[in-house]
């Protein structure tokens, strides 16, 4: 009876996490459909486990915005680069999301294509789409190639002072790991997040369970991404 009890009650919390994703899959997309972008965000903003439909839509979500590079690092990122791309056996996803999403790329990943060679393709094959150069950007960020992001943004020949938020983050980080690089970025705001980010790692670093931590004060920033 306890075993069949114990079961039943997994089953459920089972349903009630599918129940939960599918809902957060309806307003998203009913959110976007409506350019409603900043009720996109929020939706399930504070799901510390969403599952790879959830991340995919989200961030496609940001891309219809223009904001991928702006905000994308306040959520929570289980899957790295390959949650920019659905997957069936993470998940749920409708037929009519799965539709949006790729003719918002203008194209279909073959079955068991990975996400940073599908947007290197992508923004190679279609330099002039921001939204795909943003989505490239953004995998090089969740891969942690700092190097191939900096050299791709010089080539662009962008000021820093314009970049979005994760942007600037990313080349401050790059600029603290590699000083004689050439790398300047000018932010009093961002030099003072780092200096507090530093004394937090600081207070923390002997600490047990310093990530988790770190990632209620820092958790919405490139750095604790990359760092933890």
């Amino acid at each position: 009876n306890l075993t069949l009890f114990l079961l039943l009650c997994f089953l459920t919390v089972g349903i009630g996490n599918t129940d939960i994703h599918l809902h957060h899959e309806l307003a998203i997309a009913r959110a976007v459909r409506n350019h409603d972008y900043p009720e996109a965000r929020k939706i399930g903003a504070k799901v510390v486990d969403p599952n790879r439909a959830f991340t995919a839509l989200r961030a496609y979500a940001l891309s219809a915005e223009g904001t991928l590079g702006e905000y994308l690092f306040q959520y929570p990122h289980p899957y790295g680069t390959e949650g920019l791309l659905p997957d069936a056996t993470g998940g749920a996803i409708l037929p009519t999301s799965v539709a949006a999403l790729y003719a918002h790329w203008g194209e279909q990943p073959r079955e068991g294509k990975r996400a940073l060679p599908f947007f290197r393709r992508l923004y190679q094959a279609h330099p002039q789409r921001s939204e795909l150069k943003e989505y490239y950007l953004c995998a090089l960020l969740l891969h942690k190639d700092l190097d191939t992001f900096v050299s791709l943004l010089r080539e662009s020949g962008c000021d820093a002072s314009t970049l979005p938020r994760h942007y600037r983050e990313a080349l401050y980080l790059y600029a603290r790991m590699h000083p004689d690089a050439g790398v300047v970025v000018t932010d009093e705001a961002l030099e003072q997040a780092w200096k507090r980010y530093e004394e937090f790692r600081a207070e923390y670093s002997q600490v047990r369970g310093e990530a988790n931590l770190m990632r209620r004060k820092c958790g919405e920033t490139y750095w604790w991404y990359y760092q933890y």
